[in-house]
């Protein structure tokens, strides 16, 4: 027997493609409300308490001495200090921070064990990992006057033994550093640069993990409502249970697509107008403005995305290609004209709210400039 096509229901297309829309835009202000601004507020006291540390023992690695020996000690102290802080578990620096050249002349992270011995290792203490020595990227030898140089830890790479003398010296300590040295050390405000990056990526979510978040819902939604009318239309069938459940499985696979898609692009939409407003300063666009355009936009693309692949649809469904680009053309039609009517009510709610605020701050903040005569 041969398996029948449901018929193409252009009211049912009209009618899911907004709802699901809305759902992905109302998903996606959810999970903004409650997941992404709480991490980034997570983010912020995070960045807030690391910089200020790092912003106290830098000025706590001032030197104050007039020996070039106890300067040149003091540079390696402060390097160890600065690992011990980005190595801290608050601090949560990413590997490529702590590094060192070992014996093969590599620039290698700290294994785990090396890791906590530098945590739990304070100032005064011999150092925490045996056989690491701090060498001075601009030598002492060649800058034998420069005391601030000497104890800047930023002028200071760690290395082994073997390593500090066959490759940072090239094989005598009366040799300047080797070339290829001269930069591979990350300076104190980049770790930082770095630090912060990686943990911002770590705690708030990213776009793909929001957008996964905010279109699952809308897939679901889709996938629910389709196979409900499928299955209620296939109840009068006279086609084989084993037929209906084929036109079962693949409306399922369909809808999937289809919810899914429109999903990613109301959430990809109103992504890029939020980024754009974000730009926009509070006095060109209003946030209640702004925030109508978001919604309306991402509504206006997913219902022109639809429209074409109405068109593209029915042209399969074997309408002809004259009707199928009239059905298209008015879904477009009735977009945009929504799109015109419902942003021009946000203008018109922001423009009334403007002004019912500006009369009520009147009234209830009189002008001290004003007289009364009697």
């Amino acid at each position: 027997m041969k398996l029948i096509r449901p018929e193409y229901n252009h009211l049912y297309h009209s009618a899911i493609t907004p709802v699901l829309s809305v759902t992905t835009v109302g998903t996606s202000w959810l999970v903004d409300e409650l997941w992404v601004e709480p991490k980034e507020l997570e983010y912020l006291h995070y960045e807030e308490d690391v910089t200020k540390r790092f912003e106290e023992l830098q000025l706590s690695q001032e030197i104050d001495t007039n020996s070039i020996d106890y300067a040149r000690s003091q540079g390696v102290e402060n390097e160890w200090e600065m690992m011990h802080f980005f190595a801290s578990e608050d601090v949560n620096a990413p590997s490529e921070i702590l590094q060192y050249v070992d014996d093969e002349g590599n620039l290698v992270s700290f294994t785990n064990d090396e890791l906590e011995a530098i945590r739990e290792w304070q100032p005064g203490q011999a150092y925490p990992v045996e056989g690491i020595q701090g060498h001075h990227i601009e030598t002492v030898h060649e800058n034998a006057t420069n005391i601030e140089l000497a104890g800047d830890s930023d002028n200071i790479i760690l290395a082994t033994d073997s390593a500090h003398l066959e490759y940072l010296h090239g094989g005598s300590y009366k040799n300047p550093t080797q070339d290829e040295y001269l930069d591979v050390k990350m300076s104190n405000e980049d770790r930082l640069a770095e630090t912060l990056s990686y943990n911002e990526s770590q705690i708030v979510p990213g776009f793909f993990e929001v957008g996964l978040v905010s279109i699952a819902p809308t897939a679901l939604l889709g996938i629910t409502i389709k196979q409900l009318v499928t299955y209620y239309q296939l109840q009068n069938s006279e086609l084989p249970w084993n037929e209906k459940k084929k036109v079962l499985a693949k409306t399922a696979i369909f809808s999937t697509l289809t919810s899914s898609g429109i999903g990613a692009l109301s959430y990809s939409t109103g992504s890029v107008l939020d980024w754009v407003f974000d730009d926009l300063s509070v006095g060109v666009v209003d946030e209640f403005f702004s925030s109508m355009i978001e919604i309306n936009g991402s509504l206006l693309s997913v219902q022109l995305a639809t429209a074409a692949l109405s068109y593209v649809t029915a042209l399969f469904k074997g309408v002809n290609n004259e009707q199928a680009f009239r059905n298209a053309k008015n879904q477009m039609v009735t977009a945009l004209a929504e799109f015109a009517v419902f942003s021009a009510i946000g203008l018109g709610l922001e423009l009334s709210f403007d002004m019912l605020g500006g009369v009520v701050m009147d009234a209830l903040l009189p002008d001290p400039t004003f007289k009364c005569r009697i």
